[in-house]
């Protein structure tokens, strides 16, 4: 229970992320550590050092990704944009654009979660 909430607090969380988070396994964290090795080894074949900058798109890039597999899984965006990013491959422009792209989905995501909500009558006969 959180402080000052009551007992009823998830009573007003928000339906759409808690049916997006509904279940924690971990044992994900296991696929977690093994993308950071993966990772590891790809920096370290591409034999190049990383800056800030990259760090800082991978990382923007890669939460967009996870927002987006969260509603709507386009794998293709949430692997091959931050990695353009942790390899210098991405420009400014893809990534506002990526940015967009994250927006825009997110809002499609919830107008047809809202609409869907609106229109439901109940699983009851």
């Amino acid at each position: 229970m959180l402080p000052d909430q009551g007992p009823d607090w998830h009573a007003h969380a928000d339906a759409q992320l808690l049916v997006s988070v509904r279940e924690i396994r971990v044992w994900s964290l296991l696929d977690v550590l093994i993308g950071l090795v993966v990772i590891g080894v790809a920096l370290a074949e591409l034999g190049a050092s990383r800056g800030p900058a990259q760090a800082i798109a991978f990382t923007l890039t890669l939460a967009l990704g996870a927002l987006l597999i969260t509603f709507l899984v386009p794998v293709a965006f949430a692997v091959s944009v931050p990695a353009e990013a942790l390899t210098g491959r991405l420009t400014l422009p893809s990534l506002a654009l990526a940015a967009a792209v994250a927006a825009g989905m997110l809002l499609v995501a919830r107008i047809v979660w809202s609409t869907g909500l609106r229109r439901y009558a109940g699983a009851s006969a």
